[in-house]
């Protein structure tokens, strides 16, 4: 049996079976919702509103149009919920035709996404070249072939080429080519050593795109190959965030459904292929001038692109299925840019530590420098390397997506309605905060929830364990048999959602959790480098470009370092992305870097344990008074 559900403000009208959940539905067509747990039922965030046309000859307690709730679902949401019939979609099965209300705040289609990076001087050495060229008609006397009279004619304004292959889709339509733009022809080489494009004359200009693939968003950028100018960048979240927020709910899809791979993988082509056409189309640019996409992510987010089998990548001892640069033709991926392109991917050093860690490595160049570097890529997974000139150390530490605003009781992407920023008065202890793009807060993000942590740290209203004061007095904290249970950010009547907004003690938790494992992570690849100082540390990445240091300092969530010794350097992975994208002296470098840096599976470290407890407590770092 099968109804029909209409997915309301969207307008989507979907069929439903009677052994499919609404999130089944929801992901199978598309539709964005939070699900921060993947189905799991565990973070109550996949919230829905459903409204069935009864049939009037029946009651409506005589009416199963829906399965019951259950005890889960009754613990995420609240009385009034209910009777107005709110459910989780990953518990919910539908019996009849219906509607299904997806609430504002769950239907934010982009997230604020980081576009901050150094933007580094580039020297232009791309692998796209392209050549005008006039060539001589064949004739009696002259019959070479039209391949060769084509590369005769780029060898002689080029003496650094002696020969070129063609890409064999374009070999079969040459001579027609040649002959409609009567041998004048605009001839795009990629290498010194391939033919990609041969176009009307006219035509001269090429494009290539930079992304870095992340677990939760996409950053792209669309640049002009001749001169390097960033002609535009968009992001959006990542769509495989519907089965889950980390890559461990990412493999475990793979590998329980028999298709899993090859949705995930392309999920997120169709993910990449929206963010090409978007920025080719605002720009007047043609997809077939784009000849080139480097892409870094983590080693999951790689392998599901490729669609290699990531399954052995989460289980020890934690091996991917290829670490070496990768190159193929874009249309072997069913990107939209030229067919006779090729997109490609930086090395992995090991484990989860992927190219995007590499991309950051080449923007920084912390292997050239004499000073000890910590460099920290806050995000869902947590990538860190410690080192200089003469040796480089990384590990990965599964951070979760705690900091990133998910998992939290009202946690949520750093989008509209996200309160960012946060203070809160030493002796009313009441608070004052920010919220992205000036609306009624819905929720916080991860650069709030640092802030506000923290500063209930300071005013000692959360002990160096983690657990709330009870000798605190305040309207603001709500006591359950005189033991406090939360800090009330935002009260009912002052948010977004008619509901208070808090912090509980399980987010605390969640937060200690990520920060245990950073600070563990950290402390154990500095002491297996046996070098006992840190000189500077760097923060990239979209978490880390938005904290406040001093406060992520204070709480403990990397080891202490002077103030002044901490340096917020944006998007590290894309602007590494960009430097491979346009010089290929860099990418040849991005190929050593990953082959010399040493990784270290800290997990395995005797310490771990011990070092792990020790950064779950509060605080650590300097004062923030």
């Amino acid at each position: 049996m099968s109804c029909k559900i209409t997915f309301q403000p969207l307008g989507k009208r979907c069929i439903i079976n009677e052994n499919q959940t609404v999130l089944d539905i929801v992901r199978k067509n598309g539709i964005r919702l939070n699900n921060a747990c993947g189905g799991n039922g565990t973070c109550g965030k996949c919230k829905i509103q459903i409204k069935c046309k009864m049939p009037s000859s029946l009651k409506n307690e005589d009416y199963k149009y829906m399965n019951p709730i259950t005890k889960i679902e009754k613990k995420f949401l609240t009385k009034m919920e209910i009777i107005n019939n709110y459910r989780l979609a990953c518990f919910t099965k539908i019996y009849e035709d219906a509607i299904v209300y997806i609430p504002d705040q769950d239907n934010e289609m982009e997230n604020i996404i980081l576009d901050r990076g150094r933007n580094l001087k580039i020297d232009i050495n791309s692998s796209i070249k392209t050549y005008d060229l006039i060539i001589k008609e064949p004739s009696l006397e002259d019959y070479r072939d039209d391949k060769q009279r084509l590369v005769d004619a780029i060898c002689k304004v080029e003496k650094s080429i002696s020969n070129l292959k063609i890409d064999y889709s374009l070999l079969k339509n040459l001579s027609s080519i040649l002959r409609r733009n009567h041998w004048k022809v605009n001839v795009v080489v990629r290498n010194n050593d391939e033919i990609i494009d041969v176009r009307n004359i006219l035509k001269s200009r090429i494009y290539g795109v930079s992304i870095d693939l992340g677990t939760t968003t996409l950053a792209a950028s669309l640049i002009d190959l001749k001169n390097g100018k960033l002609i535009t960048r968009k992001s959006k979240m990542n769509s495989q965030i519907q089965y889950g927020d980390d890559v461990i709910s990412r493999i475990s899809y793979c590998m329980l459904n028999t298709n899993g791979l090859d949705e995930l993988s392309n999920i997120i082509r169709e993910d990449i292929n929206t963010l090409i056409y978007q920025m080719a189309k605002e720009n007047n640019i043609d997809i077939n001038d784009i000849f080139e996409i480097v892409i870094v992510g983590n080693t999951v987010m790689e392998h599901i692109f490729l669609k290699l089998n990531p399954e052995y990548i989460g289980k020890a001892p934690f091996v991917s299925g290829i670490r070496e640069f990768i190159e193929v033709k874009l249309r072997q991926c069913d990107i939209v840019a030229s067919k006779f392109g090729y997109l490609c991917f930086l090395p992995i050093e090991a484990g989860f530590v992927g190219a995007d860690n590499v991309a950051v490595l080449l923007a920084e160049k912390p292997y050239l420098k004499n000073e000890h570097s910590l460099l920290i890529d806050i995000g869902t997974n947590g990538e860190i390397v410690f080192g200089n000139k003469d040796k480089l150390y990384s590990t990965s530490c599964a951070t979760g997506p705690a900091l990133e605003g998910a998992q939290l009781s009202f946690g949520m992407r750093a989008t509209n309605g996200a309160i960012e920023k946060v203070k809160i008065n030493d002796i009313t202890l009441e608070p004052t905060y920010e919220v992205i793009g000036k609306v009624l807060p819905k929720g916080i993000c991860g650069s709030g929830i640092i802030d506000v942590i923290a500063e209930l740290v300071r005013l000692k209203i959360i002990l160096k364990d983690g657990s709330f004061n009870s000798n605190i007095k305040s309207d603001r904290l709500i006591k359950v048999k005189n033991k406090v249970k939360e800090y009330v950010l935002v009260w009912k009547e002052e948010s977004g959602i008619d509901r208070d907004i808090v912090i509980k003690q399980k987010d605390i938790r969640a937060v200690q959790l990520a920060k245990g494992a950073l600070y563990a992570g950290a402390k154990l690849l500095i002491k297996h480098s046996k070098i006992k100082r840190i000189d500077k540390i760097i923060l990239a990445g979209a978490f880390g470009s938005y904290i406040d240091k001093k406060n992520a300092l204070y709480i403990g969530l990397f080891p202490t370092c002077p103030l002044d010794k901490i340096e917020v350097v944006g998007n590290a992975a894309s602007e590494g992305a960009k430097l491979a994208l346009l010089n290929v002296i860099e990418r040849e470098e991005a190929k050593n870097i990953a082959k010399k840096v040493e990784f270290v599976e800290v997990a395995n470290e005797r310490d771990f344990q011990k070092e792990f407890f020790e950064g779950m407590n509060f605080p650590y770092g300097i004062s923030i008074n």
